[in-house]
C-alpha cells in the first residue's frame, strides 16, 4: 500500500514540479527520486518488477548518481547529522545494507561516486 501511494505521490510531484520545469527548460535536481523507492521497497520486500509497473512513465533522470559510502560511514554520518531521529531504514546496518545493495544491483542506471573521498575545499 505505500509503496502505491509513494508511487501516486511521485506522480503529482512530476505532473506539478517537474515536468513545468522540463518544458521552461530549466534544470531539475532531485535528491531522491524513484531511484531510492527501489531501495527502500525492494529491502521491505515489494516486488521489484511491481515498483517498476507502478512507476511507468516517470521520467528518467538523464543522471543520477549514488554516492557510496561503507555502511559503518554511512550509519555514523547520518547519526551526526540526525542523532536519535533516524528514520527506520537507517537504524541499522542490516537494513542499510539490504538498500545499498539495491543501488547496486541498479548497475549502469546510477553513476556510482566514492563517498569517502575527501572534498576540496
Amino acid at each position: 500500500m505505500l509503496a502505491l501511494l509513494a508511487a501516486a505521490d511521485r506522480r503529482r510531484h512530476v505532473r506539478e514540479v517537474i515536468n513545468p520545469a522540463l518544458e521552461r527548460n530549466a534544470v531539475v535536481l532531485c535528491d531522491r527520486y524513484v531511484y531510492a523507492t527501489f531501495g527502500v521497497f525492494v529491502h521491505r520486500g515489494v516486488d521489484f518488477r511491481f515498483l517498476a509497473t507502478i512507476n511507468e512513465g516517470i521520467p528518467r533522470p538523464d543522471h543520477a548518481f549514488y554516492l557510496k559510502l561503507p555502511t559503518d560511514e554511512l550509519l555514523r554520518r547520518l547519526r551526526e547529522r540526525d542523532g536519535d531521529r533516524l528514520k527506520h531504514e537507517e537504524r541499522s546496518a542490516e537494513r542499510v545494507e539490504s538498500i545499498t545493495r539495491t543501488y547496486e544491483e541498479l548497475g549502469s542506471e546510477l553513476v556510482h561516486i566514492d563517498g569517502t573521498t575527501p572534498g576540496r575545499a
